[in-house]
């Protein structure tokens, strides 16, 4: 009996919370020149939560240690319109590629800060994303 009640209590909460899981949309993009992979987690309200963009773009010939560090300065400058808590910037240059990736917590932005994003909770949905990207040519899953 009391293996019974161990197993229906841990069933239970396993029920009710969810294993804590969210649910999770993954969005991919590439062609010859650039790859794109988005990921997104989403709260209990359908709403994101946590976004992260990472592009990577090829560059057609190695870059000497003179440009690398151009093209780190002029990239990081994309960083700047990133500057929230809760968010993070931040860039690679290879010798042969460039990655940028960008992570934001949704959770902490001000209602200010999503709006500067052009975000809003309608278009925000797990479904609503998920149109989105496949418009704009990534494959979801």
């Amino acid at each position: 009996m009391k293996k019974f009640l161990f197993l229906f209590v841990a069933l239970m909460l396993v029920v009710v919370t969810g294993c804590g899981k969210t649910n999770s949309l993954k969005c991919t993009y590439e062609d010859d020149e650039q790859k794109a992979v988005y990921e997104m987690e989403f709260d209990k309200n359908d709403e994101i939560s946590t976004l992260k963009m990472t592009t990577s773009m090829k560059l057609e010939e190695e870059l000497t240690d003179e440009e690398t560090e151009q093209m780190k300065s002029y990239m990081s400058l994309m960083c700047m319109g990133f500057d929230y808590e809760g968010s993070k910037c931040d860039v690679e240059v290879e010798k042969n590629a460039v990655n940028l990736v960008i992570s934001i917590d949704m959770t902490k932005l001000t209602d200010e800060e999503k709006a500067e994003l052009s975000y809003n909770a309608e278009d925000g949905s797990l479904e609503a994303m998920k149109k989105a990207a496949e418009d704009e040519g990534f494959t979801c899953k």
